[in-house]
């Protein structure tokens, strides 16, 4: 019965989606309030999310706690990158699409579409662990993800590789994407936290309504996406080979990783769930906007990507049920 109730998050999710579809199939939704809408959530009601859940369930000991188990996923990530390199190379990937696939195997959209499954399923207090693999995920994606995406689009310009003019210029350019909304205000709640800053109750609720907004935001954002790629018929050339192990890599090889790290640390129990589960999120919508900014293969992303998606309620489902029978 657990298994069950659990299981209708997701259809509450499916739901949410398929309103997404039909409004964007009926026009209530065009390309212009799409983009606002994403705006919204991505700028507005995801940071809120974080930010009123830090400060209303965590004080400075859970905080550090938080903090400590920053390593998790960068040695996941890390670990998934190098065998998504190999991989490529075994299963002959083409050269131009290696740096989208290895981004595509190894990193996860783990606030737009994390911060709507990880609430709902384990509770608003498992999106401040979910931050920190939102940080991580985030900061290696903007220097070795784009590393190889970027390596992508000089095989296909047959161009040579830019000599980066200086260290600076460099942590710079990572850092114009790395500071963002999400970012700022964890960090923000982190200071409101560790110097015990009182903050006045208007404001708090203004967070907390803001917040609520957050999942039916990103999930009908993501049925208005999933709208397009179905009438642009995009997923018709599917490079099977290539998506399954993209698959594989994502919902079976990185979250056992994941899982293998936990159980040699000691870490609350909902924090290792939340890391699962995040390691479940399908692929970054990143990798389709900066394979398109430097003229990697974009569709291909589309395509990764939008499969990943479609995957995601089964890994979901299947990481439910190891849940309740206790395995997680």
């Amino acid at each position: 019965m657990e298994i069950l109730k659990s299981l209708q998050v997701i259809f509450t999710l499916v739901i949410l989606i398929s309103i997404g579809i039909i409004a964007r199939k009926r026009n209530w939704v065009d390309e212009h309030s799409s983009k606002a809408i994403s705006k919204i959530a991505m700028t507005i009601a995801i940071p809120s999310n974080i930010f009123y859940t830090l400060i209303s369930n965590y004080d400075k000991k859970s905080l550090l706690q938080i903090i400590a188990s920053i390593e998790i996923p960068i040695i996941a990530i890390l670990v998934v990158v190098i065998i998504s390199f190999f991989l490529a190379l075994i299963i002959k990937i083409p050269k131009h699409r290696t740096g989208i696939f290895i981004v595509m195997s190894s990193f996860s959209n783990c606030i737009f579409i994390g911060i709507p499954v990880v609430s709902s399923i384990l509770g608003n207090e498992a999106t401040a662990y979910l931050s920190i693999y939102y940080i991580v995920n985030t900061l290696l994606f903007w220097t070795i993800g784009l590393f190889f995406i970027k390596k992508d689009a000089r095989i296909i310009s047959n161009t040579k590789r830019e000599k980066s003019k200086n260290i600076l210029h460099f942590i710079l350019s990572v850092l114009k994407y790395f500071i963002n909304p999400v970012i700022i205000l964890f960090l923000l709640a982190t200071m409101v936290i560790m110097f015990s800053i009182k903050l006045p109750l208007f404001i708090i609720d203004s967070f907390k309504y803001l917040s609520n907004a957050a999942t039916p935001l990103s999930m009908i954002y993501v049925g208005s996406s999933l709208y397009l790629v179905f009438k642009e018929n995009l997923l018709k050339n599917i490079p099977v080979k290539d998506i399954t192990f993209v698959v594989i890599m994502k919902f079976f090889i990185l979250p056992i990783i994941v899982y293998s790290l936990l159980k040699h640390v000691d870490m609350p129990l909902l924090l290792e769930r939340t890391f699962i589960l995040a390691s479940l999120m399908p692929s970054m919508n990143q990798s389709v906007i900066v394979g398109s900014n430097y003229k990697a293969d974009a569709k291909y992303a589309v395509i990764g990507t939008t499969s990943t998606l479609l995957f995601t309620p089964i890994g979901i489902t299947i990481y439910m049920v190891f849940m309740y029978l206790g395995y997680i």
